[in-house]
């Protein structure tokens, strides 16, 4: 299995990722939604960007597809500072 690293950016689009993913590899909606427990219908709204899978279902559908997806976050900038109160 592939590891996937997955930017912040990329998380609130997972959805894309997922689509481009599954029709690269000739999958069907309803193949893929069955494999990782879900519905299609499910699995449609998420690949449409209408809902934003938990992460365990993006991390199940990734899985289905050969990948093992890690979050990679940017660092904060030096200029910022936590406020204290």
């Amino acid at each position: 299995m592939r590891i996937l690293a997955i930017n912040e950016d990329e998380l609130y689009n997972i959805g894309s990722v997922i689509k481009k993913m599954r029709c690269g590899q000739h999958k069907t909606q309803k193949g893929l939604a069955e494999a990782a427990g879900i519905s299609r219908q499910a699995l449609s709204r998420i690949e449409t960007l209408k809902a934003i899978p938990q992460w365990n279902t993006a991390v199940l559908l990734l899985n289905q597809l050969g990948c093992q997806p890690r979050l990679e976050f940017r660092p904060l900038p030096t200029t910022y500072k936590l406020m204290e109160g």
